[in-house]
């Protein structure tokens, strides 16, 4: 995997694709293959949230790895379609997922996409695009090149951590 790390640098940190939080100009590139049913990514996220606000240099770089069945991949494209829609709201839906307890259907993905200000019909038509079937199919190529099985899964400088990471950990990395 590190040879891999190595040659698809450029597709692992600096895909324009990718959605991107926290600081885009920052010093620290911090990159999560996460999925939106995925339990140990939602326990996680508030905790990583907080660590990369605090330290201010931190750019995430967010990979939509849809792996838990189809209610997973419809609401990753949701999720795509809405950054495609409106990039500076893609935050806010993201955080919406990931803040939900419980499965995430294709019923609720739209209602709490219409909950951030998105209109659902709009996001269901623009979720079918090509543009957003080669975006999963390149971050799921990518992880299966990489070895990465599970999410979430983080890459930071040289190392690939597949564990639900703790604030204390996050920091000192």
């Amino acid at each position: 995997a590190h040879k891999m790390l190595e040659a698809r640098k450029d597709e692992i940190f600096h895909n324009a694709d990718d959605p991107v939080a926290g600081n885009a100009k920052g010093d620290v590139t911090i990159v999560q293959f996460f999925e939106y049913n995925c339990g140990f990514c939602k326990q996680t996220t508030d905790a990583w949230w907080d660590a990369v606000k605090a330290d201010g240099k931190v750019r995430l770089v967010l990979k939509e790895l849809p792996i838990l069945g189809p209610d997973s991949v419809f609401a990753a494209r949701i999720a795509l379609a809405a950054r495609a829609d409106n990039a500076g709201k893609y935050d806010d839906l993201h955080r919406a997922l990931m803040k939900f307890r419980g499965k995430l259907d294709e019923k609720t993905v739209l209602k709490l996409a219409a909950e951030q200000g998105f209109t659902p019909e709009k996001l269901r038509k623009e979720a079918t695009t090509p543009e957003i079937d080669r975006q999963l199919s390149k971050v799921s190529d990518l992880a299966r090149s990489l070895d990465i099985g599970g999410t979430p899964t983080f890459i930071i400088g040289d190392r690939i951590l597949s564990s639900a990471l703790d604030q204390t950990t996050l920091r000192q990395l």
